[in-house]
């Protein structure tokens, strides 16, 4: 396959969060204005009233990422001693410094987007260098890659060949979580589950899968198919990420399709498992299958799983790369 990129390559998930952060609406009590540098995450953020400017920010680069209102955004800003504290409902906990002024490469509208092969190649190294976080456990030496692949980029190197060398770079990564975005295609280097790596079409592998669910475990027919997927020649999409039924007269089945909510809430994933589990309130057994999830909030799984939970026990923690260390732990 070939790709064409288009200007600066800036869409690479890359940070230990799932749900890539937002900003919102700051406590009126508190004095926000000014500009901020997140720990972690490299992000630069200039408050200047509801009114909030985000770069992002490498030793080589700044770059505006948006601007938007207080209004259009879904973050509380709130001040923690003298940092700016940025948390949200799906689990967003970022803390940021105040700077007496832009970065420089931040002023007059931050780094210039540009076609340049080698400034996009250096940018593209940089952000990983400063701001990935599973080099080491992905056994990645991210110098050498650079020492491998900087002299296939010159001045005349192509938008394909660019892409190409990019991804070619980071394929050893093995993540799902980082994106190589151009102007016509993508490129991750995750790998595919053992059920379905050996099949050159991933939608057939859904496809079957779900006919799977459907069909065999659940014994409905093409109407319950239809009540609960979306299924195209792009693919399938899933009407709420919890599939129930029963696999025997005393044992319930509920699947666990992803971790994203039906509606625009996170009520609306509450409500999708309660119907599950009232529905299947008089089994002896529930068989609880994730093996097909799709990923999604962490607020969505922390849901699902409190339906299960006896006592308050640790989910998960959480901490993000600074230089060569990390933030506090979270829990």
């Amino acid at each position: 396959m070939k790709y064409r990129l288009g200007a600066l390559i800036v869409a690479v998930v890359l940070l230990l969060s799932l749900a890539a952060p937002v900003w919102a609406q700051a406590d009126p009590a508190g004095d926000l204005d000014g500009v901020w540098r997140s720990v972690g995450y490299g992000y630069v953020i200039e408050v200047q009233g509801d009114l909030l400017t985000i770069y992002g920010e490498t030793a080589v680069s700044c770059q505006e990422w948006m601007q938007l209102t207080a209004a259009e955004l879904g973050l509380t800003l709130t001040l923690d001693g003298d940092r700016l504290l940025a948390t949200d409902e799906i689990g967003t906990y970022i803390t940021a410094e105040r700077l007496p002024a832009l970065p420089e490469l931040c002023t007059d509208g931050g780094t210039p987007v540009t076609d340049d092969p080698e400034t996009n190649f250096e940018v593209f190294w940089h952000t990983f260098n400063e701001h990935y976080a599973f080099f080491e456990l992905r056994e990645v030496d991210w110098q050498a890659q650079y020492e491998r692949y900087r002299p296939q980029v010159t001045a005349d190197t192509t938008p394909d060949e660019l892409f190409d060398v990019l991804a070619e770079m980071i394929t050893p990564l093995e993540d799902g979580h980082v994106t190589l975005v151009s102007e016509t295609d993508l490129f991750s280097p995750g790998l595919m589950p053992a059920w379905g790596a050996a099949e050159a079409d991933l939608r057939e592998v859904v496809l079957h899968e779900f006919d799977l669910l459907v069909h065999e475990y659940l014994h409905e027919d093409d109407a319950f198919l239809n009540e609960h997927f979306i299924v195209t020649d792009a693919g399938i999409t899933v009407k709420s990420p919890v599939i129930y039924g029963e696999l025997a007269d005393e044992v319930g089945y509920i699947n666990l399709i992803s971790m994203v909510p039906p509606g625009e809430d996170l009520a609306s994933a509450g409500e999708a498992i309660d119907e599950a589990l009232a529905a299947l309130a008089g089994k002896e057994a529930l068989v609880i299958d994730v093996r097909f999830n799709s990923g999604g909030l962490d607020a969505v799984a922390l849901i699902f799983a409190s339906r299960f939970a006896d006592a308050g026990r640790l989910a998960y923690s959480k901490h993000a790369r600074v230089g060569d260390g990390f933030t506090l732990l979270r829990e």
